[in-house]
């Protein structure tokens, strides 16, 4: 069982920051923002805090693309950082099988790869367990990422994975590692329609934010 909404970070369905295998029901369109805290930006070359402004589609129900744009808080005259990624579902979950995903992100680039701040091509599997009380749902995520692809930055590099704890529908806890930092995160659904991230990356910088959801 998939939750409504299940945006991470990195703007395709997944946990805090990590991506899942799961996708998002066929038709569906997300929007967003969340907060990037300097911390983080300026790993990837950026002087101050940002924001990521993104929209998510899954066409078919087996893909899932977004396009995030990641814009400097304060005087910037440029449009910003643009990533395209891309999710493609291979098995779906089953009573005893995982579901199984491979996805990419940031891989455009036009001559040279300095632009490419968040590349990577990772393959990962998800499992739910459903429990009839409190506590709706377990879900566990583990994924592998490659820095096959040249660029300027890369993500979720070698082994990835968290635990996804979701109470009552409405209310999400996670933990994860992303193969660089622990992070814990909470996502709460509203009115169907809206939902809010947030969280510690490193156990430490807050990042967050939130979307909205609609049904082609």
């Amino acid at each position: 069982m998939i939750s409504l909404h299940s945006q991470s970070l990195n703007s395709l369905s997944g946990y805090y920051n990590i991506p899942t295998a799961e996708i998002n029901n066929d038709g569906r369109v997300v929007a967003g923002a969340f907060y990037i805290p300097y911390r983080f930006s300026q790993e990837k070359g950026f002087d101050r805090d940002a924001i990521s402004y993104f929209s998510a589609l899954s066409y078919f129900p087996f893909l899932e693309m977004s396009l995030r744009f990641t814009k400097l808080l304060g005087p910037n005259y440029a449009l910003g950082d643009r990533m395209f990624s891309f999710k493609l579902k291979f098995i779906t979950e089953g009573k005893y099988i995982p579901s199984f995903s491979v996805g990419a992100q940031d891989f455009f680039h036009s001559t040279e790869a300095v632009t490419n701040r968040y590349n990577s091509l990772y393959l990962v599997i998800t499992k739910n367990i459903s429990v009839r009380n409190f506590i709706n749902n377990i879900s566990l995520t583990a994924g592998y990422g490659s820095d096959i692809i040249k660029a300027n930055g890369h993500e979720y590099i070698g082994l990835f994975g968290g635990v996804s704890l979701r109470i009552l529908e409405h209310l999400e806890f996670m933990f994860e590692n992303d193969a660089r930092f622990y992070n814990v995160g909470a996502r709460i659904k509203l009115f169907e329609h809206i939902f809010l991230l947030g969280g510690y990356r490193d156990l430490k910088y807050f990042s967050g934010g939130g979307g909205v959801c609609f049904q082609l």
